[in-house]
């Protein structure tokens, strides 16, 4: 039997490569599918630590994104290098063409994809591909892999910018309409590409909060946002046990990505010697997390070397983090799970990001480091609570027992059957 169609995955870094690795396993196993992966995390430079370490799924050397790439730096970056190289980007790759920069015409053409999947829709080279692949009838679906406080919360995005920024409450429509045109072709924040055929989403909060952002224009909410859970959180759920003998803080690149200072650094190393005083701890490195960080955690508590985050976890009692989706992991384990506050992030969108404030989950301040007494207030039902709404887990919820990443392969496949009843002749 033929192949019913290629599915291809844009991978661009660490975390979504650990979004995407259950789909693309799958896949890979099924002789009907022809699967291709795209990797674009050999764009960034080696020191930046988003370069993948999984060489297993490195087969398609031909596919490196280098091939389709006609400039480097700073016409990639996320975060464009002052107003100038943001203009370039919004004004002259974005308005009038991304041609001379990036050949997603030469990568559509070798490949010829189906369906393309991301975790990501707002980098400069994916967002691109993403209009090139759906003006081509390629099925696009986007998996969301983070929470992203500051970029789901419309009256943060309003003052990002200042004037430049998208307005949500605008005294002249008609001028907003003008600026979003011409900025933001593909949106505004992440999840909000209008070219996305759809966005599959980790739960109902999530699809409520990016539905409400892609009604607003370009978007206008014609693209399905569907709740499928992450296939990244995808193990059997373990009852709620509160116990607090360990923890395991789970770290971010928030130093090396200049949102921390040394001083900040310094504070937050302290603070962790303090609660190994009451708890014994360790610190995860974040994929990204440079080794002079480590180094200096080191002087305070242990390390961590263990690969997987899921094993990492189910060795601990207590599970901590700032702002970090990997925070799921702990829930569906059933572990003690909490914020492990900052004085200098105490802002009100971190405040009211329910994720990280919700009922379940325990809010560690300096000073009120009493972990067997939080611990005592949360139970299974603030845990099933926290999972339906933030990390749907279907085989918990659902009388099949169907998982996320079975959803999601059930959405890929739909997305094949229609790409392929395309192609069938009609019959007089």
């Amino acid at each position: 039997m033929p192949a019913a169609g290629t599915v291809a995955f844009a991978i661009e870094d660490t975390t979504s490569y650990n979004a995407l690795r259950p789909l693309v396993e799958a896949l890979e196993g099924d002789d009907h599918v022809d699967c291709e992966v795209l990797w674009l995390d050999s764009l960034y430079p080696p020191e930046s630590g988003r370069r993948v370490s999984a060489e297993v799924h490195r087969r398609h050397d031909h596919r490196l994104a280098e091939s389709f790439m006609k400039r480097d730096e700073p016409v990639f970056s996320r975060f464009p290098d002052g107003l100038r190289d943001a203009m370039v980007q919004k004004l002259l790759v974005d308005r009038l063409s991304h041609r001379p920069f990036y050949d997603t015409a030469g990568y559509l053409d070798a490949v010829d994809p189906d369906v393309l999947v991301a975790a990501m829709d707002s980098i400069p080279f994916l967002r691109h591909l993403i209009r090139d692949a759906g003006q081509r009838g390629v099925e696009t679906l986007v998996l969301q892999h983070g929470v992203y406080p500051n970029n789901l919360d419309a009256s943060v995005l309003a003052v990002r910018n200042g004037v430049l920024s998208p307005s949500f409450d605008p005294v002249l429509p008609p001028l907003e309409r003008l600026k979003r045109r011409l900025l933001y072709p593909y949106g505004f924040s992440v999840y909000t590409n209008p070219f996305v055929g759809e966005v599959l989403t980790m739960g109902t909060f999530f699809q409520r909060r990016i539905a409400a952002l892609r009604e607003e224009y370009p978007c206008d909410g014609t693209t399905p946002v569907t709740v499928t859970g992450s296939p990244e959180f995808d193990g059997g759920i373990q009852p709620y046990e509160p116990r607090t003998d360990s923890v395991l803080y789970l770290s971010q690149q928030t130093y090396e990505s200049g949102f921390w200072t040394e001083e900040n650094l310094d504070w937050h190393v302290d603070r962790l010697g303090r609660l190994d005083e009451i708890a014994d701890v360790t610190v995860r490195p974040h994929p990204k997390d440079s080794t002079a960080k480590m180094d200096r955690y080191r002087e305070q508590v242990a390390v961590s070397e263990e690969p997987s985050l899921a094993a990492d976890i189910a060795n601990y009692d207590v599970i901590l983090a700032s702002h970090s989706t990997a925070l799921f992991e702990g829930v569906v384990q059933g572990k003690v799970c909490g914020v492990l506050t900052v004085p200098w992030d105490d802002t009100e969108t971190h405040q009211a990001f329910e994720p990280f404030t919700h009922r379940h989950i325990v809010q560690v301040r300096p000073g009120t480091e009493d972990l067997d007494r939080a611990a005592a207030e949360r139970s299974i039902e603030t845990q099933r609570e926290y999972l339906r709404r933030f990390c749907y887990t279907p085989s918990a919820f659902e009388v099949d027992g169907s998982s996320s990443t079975e959803l999601v392969l059930d959405r890929i496949r739909e997305r094949l059957d229609e790409r392929r009843l395309q192609h069938v002749p009609a019959t007089s």
